[in-house]
């Protein structure tokens, strides 16, 4: 499935072993995860289908869950058996790794994702109910409940090699149940962890749909900001800037008054040194009008303000981390290999009092006594060559107004891959967001890697709301978005 050819020059970063060589040198199938040897199937009858889920090897704690409404399947929740660290020589601990599935049919195609974060219940992805396949979501490790006991958690095994090996093993296990074809997904950290998967072990499934996936190449990566000055709409961009400006200068005094005696100037910075990044990662290019201007009366600008900068964090969730340290987790496997943003503009920048808020300066302020590796960017490198010059049966799904897609991979080479921008489309971007043509083109590309033809179109959504589970990622994400930039304010009043 995955195209051989000139992968070897791309793998001396990654340091893979002699020992998946053959005499000639020459990486064998296996190296990269090839099912040259599959073991024997397993019972899949509908008719008995838990039974045979707890008959795979690895999962436990098997329980029957009710589907969410409109969902017709059988909806199961699950652990799966995981090491801390695959490739350690000793055993390094386990953990037992959530799995939600929906189980739509033995004869039937299956997605799998690692979303990225902690589990998202039954949400799914466009994909499932389009094919009416199987959908498995894994709970990314050290996230949620897919934690080691506190004596064995390691940082360092928190690698983009060791999250591909959690998914590989469950596709290795399941693909014995499930015999149809395969697809993998997942949507921004998702959907980057989908293609990393993909490189390592290009063999386990027939194709892979990333959505909104970045790759970044540093640990503040600049290209982000420059991206958003190429591509976003410019009076749109430009009065988001000015609102920012204002609210940090001549209307500074107001909003405070109008705030109360709580919250401080430092408050107020921390909402807004990213703030036109938020709006463009989730709102859209048709609410510029309702962004105040000079021309509006403090009245109106503080009615904007307030809505916006109280309403929409009331609706962030706590996080559902089972240990204090996952949100941690997720900053370090961004600063140590697959790379953040730099999400500050260079309007607002001046204007903050003390230095910019980082997510390496909440790390090392957050966890003081956890070391931190040097960033690494040779595995980004390595993937954003894979994908476009090497990878089959790969579409890539970004949105055009989206930050986040400042870090998109190139257009992949193959015939049988492809990249897909939504217009004015945001973070939440997918097939059935595009128009006529590129809809058309995405579908068969898709239909292809599924096996079968999908049971309804990805018809064409005149909505801007994504689907659940693209919702889910984002107030996970705005809540982690928000500690990191309220660094600065630890006593701060505002809803965290």
């Amino acid at each position: 499935m995955g195209k051989m050819t000139g992968l070897l020059g791309l793998l001396g970063p990654l340091s893979l072993t002699l020992a998946a060589c053959g005499d000639n040198g020459v990486l064998s199938p296996d190296a990269f995860g090839g099912r040259n040897d599959a073991p024997p199937k397993l019972r899949c009858d509908d008719t008995t289908f838990a039974a045979d889920l707890a008959a795979v090897p690895g999962v436990s704690n098997v329980v029957r869950k009710t589907c969410p409404r409109g969902v017709t399947a059988a909806c199961f929740e699950f652990d799966f058996l995981q090491p801390v660290q695959h490739q350690a020589a000793t055993p390094s601990g386990t953990l037992q790794q959530h799995v939600n599935l929906t189980h739509r049919g033995c004869s039937r195609p299956t997605v799998v994702a690692d979303w990225g974060y902690e589990s998202f219940g039954f949400y799914e992805s466009e994909l499932g109910p389009a094919y009416n396949a199987n959908a498995i979501s894994i709970e990314h490790r050290f996230q949620g409940t897919s934690i080691p006991a506190p004596e064995q958690w390691d940082w360092t095994a928190l690698t983009v090699r060791n999250g591909a090996d959690d998914l590989h093993a469950v596709v290795t296990a399941f693909r014995r149940l499930y015999q149809h074809n395969w697809v993998s997904t997942g949507a921004s950290k998702g959907g980057i962890t989908a293609l990393y998967h993909r490189y390592f072990f290009p063999a386990d499934v027939d194709g892979t749909v990333a959505y909104v996936a970045p790759a970044s190449r540093s640990r503040a990566d600049a290209e982000y900001q420059a991206y958003m000055k190429r591509t976003l709409p410019v009076a749109c961009a430009q009065r988001m800037r000015d609102f920012q400006a204002a609210t940090l200068t001549t209307r500074r005094s107001m909003l405070l008054s109008k705030l109360g005696p709580g919250y401080s100037g430092v408050d107020l910075e921390n909402e807004m040194t990213y703030w036109d990044w938020t709006f463009w990662q989730y709102d859209s290019v048709t609410s510029c009008d309702d962004i105040p201007t000079a021309a509006s009366t403090d009245d109106e600008f503080a009615a904007y303000a307030l809505a916006n900068l109280l309403g929409s964090q009331r609706r962030v969730p706590a996080a559902l981390a089972t240990d204090p340290r996952s949100d941690g987790a997720l900053s370090y496997e961004w600063l140590t290999e697959q790379g953040f943003a730099l999400q500050v503009n260079d309007t607002v920048a001046p204007l903050i009092s003390g230095p910019t808020p980082t997510l390496e300066a909440y790390f090392k302020f957050s966890y003081s006594d956890v070391a931190l590796p040097p960033f690494n960017a040779a595995l980004n490198d390595i993937v954003r060559t894979f994908v476009r010059n090497n990878a089959d049966h790969v579409v890539l799904v970004y949105g055009q107004n989206d930050p986040w897609s400042g870090g998109a991979l190139d257009v992949p080479e193959q015939r049988s891959s492809g990249q897909f921008f939504v217009e004015n489309g945001n973070h939440g971007a997918e097939i059935s967001m595009l128009a006529g043509a590129e809809q058309t083109r995405a579908q068969m590309l898709v239909t292809a890697m599924m096996g079968q033809p999908p049971v309804a179109n990805l018809l064409r959504r005149t909505s801007a709301v994504p689907s659940p589970i693209f919702q889910a990622i984002a107030d996970r994400e705005r809540a982690l978005h928000r500690r990191i930039h309220q660094l600065r304010a630890p006593s701060s009043r505002l809803p965290r």
